[in-house]
Formats: C-alpha cells, structure tokens, sequence
C-alpha cells in the first residue's frame, strides 16, 4: 500500500516536471525560475525513487521469511524427531530441521541470541 502512495507521488512529480518544462518552453517562466523549480522537482524525484528502492526490498526480504503455519508445521516435525531421537547425533538433525542457523553477538557481559528458522 505504501509502495503504491509512493508510486503515484512520484508520476505527480514527473508530471509536474513535464508541466515545468513546457511552461519554460512556452515563456509563461523565466530560466532562473525554472532552474530553481527544476533542482527543487529532481530532489524529490530521486528522494522518491530511492525510498521505492528501499520499500521493495524490504517486501523482497519479507517475503523469504516463513509463515506461522510454516513454523507450526515445522515446530511439530521437530518435536516428533525430538521424541523419538536416541542419539545426539539424531537429536542435531531434527533440530537443523526447524532452526537454520544461530548466531551469537556476545559484547561484554552480554550475549545477543538470534534463531534464523528454515
């Protein structure tokens, strides 16, 4: 929804660049104006553009991100191969099935866990 805001908010910009130009083109402004109107139209465009950029990757990156019912479903796979583990080894890899990766950013005294599901 907000890539949409963003979207038209920037075809008003180039819409209004366009009219700028024209207005230049037909003498209704001087150059000065224009060049001053002009600077100001292009900021805002590439401020749109970059803030699109960023909002799209975000939906990108949240889109590899598993569902609930894909956790829940995964969280009960792990539980049955838990239970029914006699080895550690066997213990490991029903737990490689529900978590992918660890990772430990220890500063201090403190430790900061984060559980990268699969």
């Amino acid at each position: 929804m907000i890539i949409e805001v963003k979207e038209q908010e920037l075809k008003k910009q180039k819409r209004a660049l366009d009219k700028l130009h024209e207005s230049y083109e037909e003498e209704m402004i001087t150059k000065q104006v224009f060049l001053e109107r002009k600077a100001v139209r292009s900021r805002q465009i590439q401020k749109l553009e970059e803030e699109l950029k960023d909002l799209r990757k975000v939906v990108v990156d949240e889109g590899n991100y598993p569902t609930v019912e894909q956790i829940v479903k995964r969280i009960g796979q792990f539980r049955k191969l838990w239970s029914e583990a006699v080895s550690s080894e066997e213990k490991k890899r029903a737990l490689k099935k529900l978590v992918e990766r660890i990772v430990y950013n220890r500063e201090g005294h403190q430790v900061e866990l984060t559980v990268c599901y699969r």
